[in-house]
């Protein structure tokens, strides 16, 4: 979804201001600039955040693309306060968060007693003062005046725009936003909010924002030359922000510019604290930052469609293909980005769409619903599943169990039926106490078949013995000629099921009798197809991401899964899980684990 953002201009009684709004469909984000800035210093916030949430950034009269007042009086604090009043009302804004920049800061603060729409107003570089704390909350002005002239030359706007802004860490695009801004702002802009000053129109911000019921957080530039950041220590400015007093390193006086990736990670945290029932939390992939690595995002609450269910989501597991593309290896896979991987989940259900009957809120669910092409992945608070792609959770499973199954239970299960599987057949698993692997061998065993698994290690071997495995091959140690002698007499195995692939693939086709069935889940390599066809082998491709990259054969998951669920219940099946086990928070680690191939079992993450 591409962002859709509009330059839009609003008549009012003091000028006719200009404003930049997004269209996205969450709670309303309310940006108000600082002294000599303008509404397009908020771009990094509009592009990260509009698309799921409606972005409003105002220009104050005399600032920007808004036109100058019909009174310099509107310049001054009063005159700022007026401005946001009336913009709100003529708007109709309701349960809003403000995000005030210095001047805008103040004036929203000031606004406040007059307002009854705000959930929230987050403070950047804007310390709250009164009468006696002024001189306490600022540093000596650094401009030596500057910000309070009429009219500046080039040298001096460039010496504002350093107080500003950090200039060895802003991209010059960024800078060049900067300077632009503080040379278009009229003329009478500055000389007005020193009128104000003059006029006493400070009201006591402590005072009002001690009253007033609303979350509330400030963030101030490390290296900010105009604030004392000691003054946050005050018993007052602590009791008011708490553990949301922040502070950004390498930072002067515009934070929002100078470092956005960290302040957009303030703010939707901020967002969330705001309205904790419409937000939810996501780990996303983003390919501007280092591959594999999980960046945390708060997103509003995603109502399901006609044929959705909302999970709110406990558990999920890891599959090859999830750490493939989370390292770029997997391009035809790549969905959109930023995007949420993880097509296993496991989870409560939240909401039905209005054509969904088989579920109803509260129902434990499980499935592989998501991660690839345009579909979010289940590294979240809240997923949307279609409702073909999840089932009723086995009773006797908790969450984690219940994460461990849908992929790799429908691999398996598919492998094992397309090959025709029969309790007369030698089946042979590499991979046996995989993820596929380990399904694979209870279902072959559950129809009386013969089964064999290759393993690496005493451990892995007495493992696929408990899971009922005829004998075992120590592929380190045997060779394929060996293994096939010793346990089919030479002849091969009637199926081989190959969860390893790549350059196992050709050992699988050579332990394969003439004529059987090769069945493979991970095919990303080159293969050579000489010894199958010189063999009449029957080639399996299993492609369990199919429904969800094409939109067909659907029904095929929701069916797998109510026949596990029957096995799981009956203790004819069971999932096995590696014993380390990760939060979302640390997804990066549970991918490097489970690529390092030491997990015996499944890989899970708990949604803490």
């Amino acid at each position: 979804m591409e962002l859709n953002m509009k330059r839009l201009y609003k008549s009012l009684p003091s000028g006719t201001v200009s404003y930049l709004e997004t269209t996205g469909v969450g709670p309303t984000l309310l940006f108000l600039h600082g002294n000599s800035s303008c509404a397009e210093v908020f771009h990094h916030q509009l592009s990260h955040l509009g698309k799921s949430y409606r972005c409003i950034a105002l220009d104050f009269l005399g600032h920007g693309e808004s036109s100058a007042a019909k009174n310099n009086s509107s310049y001054g604090f009063s005159g700022c306060v007026m401005q946001i009043i009336e913009f709100i009302d003529e708007l109709q804004l309701e349960n809003i968060i403000v995000i005030g920049h210095s001047l805008g800061g103040h004036a929203i603060v000031d606004a406040l007693p007059k307002l009854n729409c705000v959930a929230g107003i987050l403070l950047v570089g804007a310390p709250p003062f009164n009468s006696k704390t002024a001189t306490d909350a600022f540093l000596p002005e650094p401009t030596s005046g500057l910000i309070f002239s009429n009219e500046l030359n080039d040298e001096q706007i460039i010496e504002m725009a350093q107080q500003f802004a950090n200039e060895d860490v802003l991209p010059l695009a960024d800078w060049i936003k900067v300077v632009k801004s503080i040379n278009n702002t009229h003329q009478d802009v500055r000389p007005g909010i020193l009128t104000g000053f003059t006029l006493d129109e400070l009201q006591d911000e402590i005072q009002i924002l001690q009253r007033t019921d609303i979350a509330k957080m400030s963030i101030v530039g490390e290296l900010d030359g105009f604030i004392n950041n000691e003054y946050f220590n005050q018993p007052e400015l602590q009791d008011i922000f708490a553990e949301n007093s922040l502070f950004i390193a390498d930072c002067h006086h515009c934070p929002h510019i100078e470092s956005p990736v960290i302040f957009n990670l303030h703010l939707e945290r901020f967002i969330k604290q705001c309205f904790p029932e419409q937000i939810i939390r996501s780990f996303i992939l983003d390919k501007k930052v280092k591959t594999g690595i999980f960046i945390e995002r708060y997103m509003p609450l995603p109502k399901p469609g006609t044929n959705q269910v909302a999970i709110r989501v406990k558990a999920s597991s890891v599959n090859p293909f999830d750490y493939k593309i989370s390292r770029g290896e997997l391009p035809h896979l790549e969905p959109e980005y930023p995007t949420v991987l993880h097509s296993d989940v496991a989870g409560i259900v939240l909401a039905v769409g209005d054509e969904v009957c088989e579920f109803e809120p509260g129902d434990r669910v499980y499935g592989c619903a998501g991660g690839v092409a345009r579909r979010q992945g289940a590294l979240t608070d809240v997923m949307l599943a279609d409702n073909w792609s999840i089932s009723k959770m086995p009773e006797n499973l908790d969450f984690q169990q219940a994460a461990a199954l849908p992929l790799v239970a429908i691999a398996a299960w598919e492998g094992l039926e397309a090959a025709g599987i029969n309790g007369e057949m030698k089946v042979l698993i590499h991979g046996g106490t995989g993820g596929v692997g380990h399904i694979a061998i209870q279902l072959a065993k559950q129809l009386g078949a013969s089964v064999y698994a290759t393993v690496g290690s005493e451990e892995k071997e007495k493992l696929a013995r408990e899971l009922g495995v005829d004998d075992t091959v120590n592929y380190k140690m045997e060779e394929v000629e060996d293994y096939v002698n010793r346990l089919t007499g030479g002849c091969g195995f009637d199926l081989v099921f190959d969860t390893v692939g790549n350059s196992n693939i050709d050992k699988s086709l050579s332990a394969c009798k003439v004529g059987g069935h090769v069945v493979m889940t991970l095919a990303d390599g080159n293969v050579d197809l000489t010894i199958a066809a010189g063999r009449k082998l029957n080639l399996h491709f299993i492609n369990v991401l199919w429904p969800m990259l094409s939109g067909r054969d659907t029904e095929s998951y929701r069916y797998i899964l109510k026949k596990i669920k029957t096995l799981i219940e009956r203790d004819e099946l069971k999932p096995l899980l590696d014993d380390k086990q990760f939060s979302f928070e640390h997804a990066e680690f549970a991918h490097q684990f489970a690529a390092s191939g030491a997990a015996i079992g499944k890989v899970i993450l708990v949604n803490e």
